[in-house]
């Protein structure tokens, strides 16, 4: 996946689950939302009152694998 910037459609980045699950994690449960394929990071960002660039900066982190704040471990344990 290609770098995530201000002006990416979030239905860009929806295949990435480490992007999705910092979505969520911050109230952006973008993935059912009619306006995903529209809308920018930076103008849902702005409309959930985040900074964008910081969310850009946490999602390109995520989905590099590398841990971010709030991140939460699980343990697949069967």
């Amino acid at each position: 996946m290609k770098k995530i910037k201000k002006n990416t459609k979030f239905n860009e980045i929806f295949e990435d689950e480490g992007a999705r699950r910092v979505l969520e994690e911050r109230g952006m449960h973008c993935l059912g939302c009619p306006f995903a394929s529209m809308e920018s990071i930076e103008q849902g960002a702005k409309a959930h009152g985040l900074d964008a660039d910081e969310l850009v900066k946490e999602l390109n982190k995520k989905k590099r694998g590398k841990k971010v704040k709030g991140d939460i471990k699980l343990n697949n344990k069967n």
